[in-house]
């Protein structure tokens, strides 16, 4: 794994309002980091430079026939509902359309050093973003030899990541990812 460092890593994390392959995208965050550090999550700023933290308007994703699940709304409203209202509502996060969204985050990553992108899950997030490029008819700016998956690494070296808590806050999430990959390597190169 020592090949990974040398690269800028970016940990990136959606919330949905389903888990088909064309959900609505409420939330979209990603975290830039260095692979053979190990930062604490106190470390991670919402405001800072190196991190992209966003709402996403949804109702123009709905016209375009983007996915709104009954069962993974109640799941968000159970678990998490001040993190949705307050994306939908833009309080405590930027607020945006989709469209601007999406080159907020082309933007945010342009000028990184060959950077590899992380999600947790191969089918998930990857495939989400993705697909709103598409509908949106933007360039995605994550070409695919440079997408990986953190929840196949984890597995792999299961015992070696941390045991966190996935409340399903993007950012949040993103940071507890990021944190677990630096854990994971550092475990197997050990240093």
């Amino acid at each position: 794994m020592k090949h990974l460092a040398g690269h800028d890593h970016v940990m990136i994390d959606c919330e949905t309002l389903d888990i088909t392959n064309s959900p609505v995208v409420f939330s979209l965050s990603a975290i830039k980091f260095d692979i053979d550090s190990v930062n604490e999550k106190e470390e991670f700023d919402a405001n800072n430079l190196n991190h992209f933290h966003i709402a996403l308007k949804f109702d123009d994703q709905i016209k375009k026939g983007f996915d709104v699940g009954s069962s993974a709304l109640a799941f968000h409203l159970k678990t998490c509902p001040a993190y949705l209202l307050n994306c939908i509502n833009g309080s405590d996060i930027r607020l945006v359309d989709t469209a601007t969204g999406l080159m907020m985050f082309t933007e945010f990553v342009k000028d990184f050093n060959n950077p590899m992108f992380w999600t947790a899950g191969a089918i998930n997030d990857h495939v989400w973003i993705d697909n709103l490029y598409t509908a949106y008819g933007l360039r995605n700016p994550m070409p695919y030899n440079k997408r990986f998956c953190f929840r196949t690494i984890r597995e792999a070296f299961h015992g070696m990541s941390p045991r966190y808590v996935n409340d399903h806050d993007s950012f949040s999430d993103s940071v507890n990812q990021a944190i677990a990959l630096q854990q994971i390597y550092k475990g197997v190169v050990g240093e």
